[in-house]
This record gives C-alpha cells, sequence and structure tokens, in this order.
C-alpha cells in the first residue's frame, strides 16, 4: 500500500481548494489507498489532505493499465539519480511558466511524435541527443576555458 499512496502522491499536479476533512469522513478507497497516512492525517495542513485526496481519487479511478504505466514511471523516477530528478523538475516547472498555447502547442508536438513508429521515434531522439550533446560539449568547453583563464589571471597577479 505504500507505494499505491506514493503513486498517488506522484499523480499531483494541481493545487488543492478544498477544506480539511476528518479522516472518518474518507470512503473506504481513500482509506486503502492514503492507509500510511492515517496516523498523522489530522496533523497535516488542509493542503496536504486535499494533495493527497486528490491523488487517491485519481490512483483510484485508473483502470489497471494505467496503474501498471504509472508504477513503471514512478520506479523509472526512483532511480533517477537526484541530478536528473533536479533537471526534470525545472524542465516542468518551465513548462508550466509558459503560455497556455505554448503548452498546448508542445502537447500536440509530443501527441505526433507518440504516433510516429517506434524506430522513427528512435531516429529523431538520437538527432536530438547528438545535437543536445554537442550544445553540451561546447558549454563545457566554454566554462573549462574561462575557468583556464581566470587562474592564470590569478597566477599573473601574484
Amino acid at each position: 500500500m505504500t507505494r499505491i499512496a506514493i503513486i498517488a502522491l506522484f499523480c499531483l499536479m494541481q493545487s488543492p481548494s478544498a477544506l480539511a476533512v476528518d479522516w472518518s469522513e474518507l470512503n473506504k478507497d481513500e482509506k486503502t489507498v492514503l492507509q500510511q497516512f492515517s496516523g498523522n492525517w489530522s496533523g497535516m495542513s488542509e493542503t496536504k489532505q486535499e494533495k493527497l485526496r486528490l491523488g487517491a481519487s485519481r490512483w483510484i479511478a485508473m483502470d489497471t493499465d494505467k496503474r501498471n504505466a504509472m508504477v513503471k514511471k514512478f520506479e523509472k523516477w526512483q532511480q533517477m539519480k537526484p541530478q536528473q530528478r533536479n533537471e526534470l523538475k525545472q524542465q516542468f516547472k518551465r513548462f508550466k511558466q509558459m503560455p497556455n498555447s505554448q503548452q498546448q502547442k508542445l502537447r500536440d508536438a509530443h501527441g505526433k511524435f507518440k504516433q510516429l513508429p517506434k524506430d522513427k521515434q528512435r531516429q529523431l531522439m538520437d538527432k536530438f541527443n547528438k545535437a543536445n550533446r554537442k550544445k553540451v560539449d561546447k558549454k563545457a568547453q566554454d566554462k573549462a576555458k574561462r575557468a583556464q583563464s581566470k587562474a592564470q589571471k590569478k597566477r599573473g597577479n601574484r
């Protein structure tokens, strides 16, 4: 059940708006999903309670295939290094700060990408990664040059 509760939390994407609810007021399914929080439920903020309930509701509404897919995504998330997680969090934050029209364009492009055959997706990803690696390598080289120049200037001042 712990995994289910954690995954329910992972599903959250909206801010809550309802008032705090006593544990006894939760329905049976919510209690099952949120079981690990029963002991300190009353001590939680209204916001946290509502976020947990929202995640539990989403989890309960998912069919088995969607739940399994979410479990796999969560396991993949857990296997990521903290730096990778932070990068994804930052990307998501930037996405949420974009105008709705720009967000929709990205969603549409992603939808089209997902409809492509797997080999075409792989080909495009390889092309993207290759171009991105060049940018990263260039930035790393520039950073190294600046550090070297700074070190030389320090030595020259001695």
